[in-house]
């Protein structure tokens, strides 16, 4: 949204990364990857796929979800700067 564009769902919302954030080179596709994998993930929990998850998954989940809002606030901060400049 930083960048001007609104996603018309969430399943579009990797897509959009792709074509305005790793085509610029603003990060890389593992961050999309990572977006692909939550959006399958809460489709599954949302369809009743998955019932439960181990401490390990749980965690693995944990840190991905940091790695990908560390990223992302990044990028907007980054954003931030170029636009005052």
């Amino acid at each position: 949204m930083k960048y001007g564009e609104i996603p018309p769902s969430p399943s579009h919302v990797a897509d959009l990364m792709n074509d305005k954030l790793v085509a610029s080179g603003k990060t890389s596709q593992k961050y999309v990857q990572t977006m692909k994998d939550f959006y399958e993930l809460s489709r599954k929990i949302t369809h009743r796929e998955i019932k439960e998850v181990t401490g390990a998954e749980y965690q693995k989940h944990f840190n991905d979800a940091q790695d990908f809002v560390d990223e992302m606030k990044r990028i907007v901060e980054e954003r931030q700067q170029e636009s005052r400049v």
